[in-house]
C-alpha cells in the first residue's frame, strides 16, 4: 500500500502531477509543427509496440489495470459524454422546432396520420391472413408466440406488487362491480318456480330423445349374426418314426 503525505496524496500521484505540469509547459513551448512531429513519433512507437503479440498483451494488461484503478474517472467521463450528447440532441431539436417549414410538415403529417395508420393496419392484417392461409403451421406458431408473451407479461405483473395493485385498480375502474340487489320473498319464489319449470322442461326433452332412440332401434331390421367359427377338439399329432424310435416307452 502506498504511503500518503500530509495532503492525502501518494508519492505516485505527486509524481504524476509533476510530470503532467512539465508536459503542459513543454507543449506550450512547442510550435504546431513540433507538436505534429511528436504525435507522429508517439503513433509510430505505439504501432511498433502493438505489432507483436507480447506488445498487444502488455497493452491490454495495462488497460485493464488502469480501468480497475480509475473507476470513478471512467464513470465521470461516461456521464460527461452522455450530457454532451443530450445537449447536442436538445440543440438540434430546438433548431428544428424553430424552423417554420419543419412545423408545417409535421402538422400535415399529423393530419394524414389517422387515415394512413388505419389503412396500414388493414394491409398488415390482410398480408398476415394470406400467410396463414398458405401455411397453417405458421398461424399456430404465431398465436403460440402471442400466448407466450401474454403469459410472461402477466407473470411479471404478478411478481411486482405495485404493478399488480395498479392492474387491479384499472380492472375495477373498467368493470365496476354491480351492487348486490336484495330480492323480496315473492321474487325469490318466482325465480325458484322458473328454475323448476326449466329443469322439468330439460328432463322431458331428455326423456323424449331416449324414447325416440329406443323406438328407432326397435324398428331397425336385425342384422344377420355372424356364424362363429367351427372349433375342432385338439388332436395330438402322431410321432414321426425317428421320434418314436428315440422315445422311451417305459421298458
Amino acid at each position: 500500500m502506498d504511503d500518503t503525505t500530509e495532503g492525502g496524496l501518494s508519492p505516485r500521484d505527486i509524481l504524476r502531477a509533476k510530470w503532467r505540469k512539465w508536459s503542459e509547459e513543454r507543449r506550450a513551448r512547442m510550435s504546431p509543427e513540433q507538436i505534429e512531429e511528436a504525435k507522429a513519433k508517439a503513433k509510430a512507437r505505439r504501432s511498433r509496440a502493438l505489432a507483436t503479440p507480447e506488445g498487444r498483451e502488455k497493452h491490454r494488461e495495462q488497460d485493464r489495470r488502469w480501468r480497475a484503478n480509475n473507476r470513478e474517472r471512467i464513470k465521470k467521463h461516461r456521464e460527461d459524454a452522455k450530457q454532451r450528447r443530450r445537449e447536442k440532441v436538445a440543440a438540434a431539436r430546438a433548431a428544428l422546432l424553430s424552423d417554420p417549414e419543419y412545423i408545417r410538415k409535421q402538422q400535415e403529417k399529423e393530419a394524414r396520420k389517422n387515415g394512413s395508420d388505419r389503412s396500414a393496419c388493414k394491409r398488415y392484417y390482410e398480408r398476415l391472413k394470406r400467410k396463414f392461409e398458405e401455411n397453417p403451421a405458421l398461424k399456430e406458431a404465431y398465436y403460440e408466440k402471442q400466448r407466450k408473451y401474454k403469459r410472461a407479461k402477466y407473470a411479471r405483473m404478478l411478481a411486482d406488487p405495485e404493478q399488480h395493485k395498479a392492474y387491479l385498480e384499472k380492472m375495477r375502474a373498467k368493470r365496476p362491480l354491480k351492487p348486490k340487489v336484495e330480492l323480496t320473498d315473492r321474487e325469490k319464489e318466482e325465480r325458484a318456480r322458473r328454475r323448476r319449470e326449466q329443469k322439468a322442461k330439460y328432463q322431458r326433452m331428455i326423456t323424449a330423445r331416449k324414447r325416440a332412440e329406443r323406438e328407432a332401434k326397435a324398428t331397425e331390421e336385425p342384422t344377420a349374426r355372424k356364424s362363429e367359427p367351427v372349433t375342432r377338439p385338439y388332436q395330438k399329432p402322431k410321432m414321426g418314426r425317428l421320434t418314436a424310435l428315440m422315445k422311451w416307452h417305459g421298458r
